[in-house]
């Protein structure tokens, strides 16, 4: 079974290559994370990580992990309700 790992984001380089050489370059701060599968932005932290390095929002992780609740520690699922019920 895949496990779920919890990611605290930092600024992080954003790259786009072409021929070999760098085109493109950006920092992605650490406050933008979307989620890999549906794309819509996630703003719990920790981020839930599936598959060892998709980010996903709660609506995937239940989709793909219909049991995330029984494999994440209590005190997380407890920060993730606060941060929602703001």
């Amino acid at each position: 079974m895949n496990p779920i790992e919890l990611w605290f984001p930092t600024d992080r380089e954003f790259a786009i290559y072409g021929g070999g050489k760098k085109m493109y370059s950006s920092i992605v701060p650490a406050s933008e994370v979307i989620c890999d599968i549906c794309n819509v932005d996630v703003a719990i932290r920790p981020v839930p990580l599936i598959y060892g390095s998709y980010a996903v929002c709660l609506d995937c992780l239940a989709r793909e992990y219909p049991d995330w609740r029984e494999r994440v520690p209590a005190d997380v699922i407890a920060e993730w309700e606060r941060q929602n019920s703001k």
